[in-house]
């Protein structure tokens, strides 16, 4: 069980039922999602909690060791907003309260006049439309249509493979594909180690929750994947995307074949989620033609 508010406890594997029970009926946050909850907690750190039948949760940020505390749920959301800021205060943390998602701020809007309540669009979910991805039809789609075009013309003998993530080759060759990204990139280990340790993390899910894997290959080498798993009310999330750029267009044919086998699973939405503020990151999103966002806001007292 997850305990009452101000107790907490470490989350574990076992808690997955007891998650899904507080976050179904609310709109798919990737912040709240049990998959994303599980992997990126690279110290096994992460708390949870329940105060008014909202989800607590104390985690590190997803780019750095600070901790933040975030809520969902729609009860007694003043009050809930009112305890997590003071204890924000306790433990010297950041002031504001962060990753909140649009169903709190919508549940009680005179909430307003309590507190100042800002939009954190570097934080917003990017969801995509699976039809539109897997068939990459008009001029919305022109650029990314001949990338995928151009990737085929070079690449002829290239293979689309559904990967079993629970085989061991499989594993070894995303991970030494992740390591060559990150060389590619110019990324320091210290970059990447959050990511690293939650892709490694995500192989130990496997028997819990149905997590699916798509490879591109060329000459029998893994030069991209994809992973994602199926949320609630027909939206898919995609945890980790990679590719080698030596191989123009690599992204293009990743998203779109990810996105027509999606489509087989009768999924209509991908969670794409956030760009973090990252420059180049909000821009290979937003070319992705986003159909909407889950917005989260920033919660911070009135002066």
């Amino acid at each position: 069980m997850i305990p009452k508010f101000p107790k907490f406890k470490k989350l574990e594997l076992s808690d997955l039922s007891n998650l899904e029970k507080l976050t179904k009926q609310y709109p798919p946050y990737n912040d709240f999602d049990s998959v994303d909850l599980l992997i990126f907690n690279p110290k096994n750190n992460t708390k949870i909690s329940v105060l008014n039948n909202n989800l607590v949760v104390k985690r590190q940020h997803y780019m750095s060791n600070d901790f933040l505390y975030t809520f969902l749920g729609d009860n007694k959301v003043k009050h809930t907003i009112e305890t997590l800021l003071q204890k924000n205060k306790e433990e010297h943390l950041d002031k504001d309260l962060v990753h909140i998602p649009e169903i709190v701020i919508t549940s009680t809007p005179e909430i307003r006049k309590n507190f100042v309540i800002k939009e954190d669009p570097d934080n917003f979910d990017y969801i995509l439309s699976v039809d539109e991805l897997a068939e990459l039809k008009g001029k919305k789609y022109y650029d990314k249509r001949n990338l995928v075009n151009r990737f085929k013309r070079l690449h002829p003998d290239h293979e689309i493979k559904q990967l079993d993530l629970a085989e061991k080759k499989i594993q070894k060759e995303i991970l030494e594909l992740f390591i060559f990204w990150e060389k590619q990139k110019g990324r320091k280990r210290s970059e990447t180690e959050i990511e690293l340790k939650a892709t490694k993390k995500l192989f130990n899910l496997l028997h819990l929750i149905k997590i699916y894997g798509l490879g591109v290959y060329v000459n029998k080498k893994l030069i991209g994947f994809t992973t994602y798993h199926v949320m609630q009310d027909k939206f898919v999330m995609m945890s980790f995307e990679k590719g080698d750029k030596n191989y123009t267009g690599i992204y293009s044919i990743l998203n779109h074949e990810t996105a027509k086998h999606i489509k087989t699973l009768g999924i209509k939405h991908l969670n794409y989620e956030q760009h973090f503020g990252i420059p180049g990151l909000k821009e290979a999103k937003n070319m992705w033609r986003p159909v909407f966002f889950l917005k989260k806001y920033i919660i911070s007292e009135k002066k």
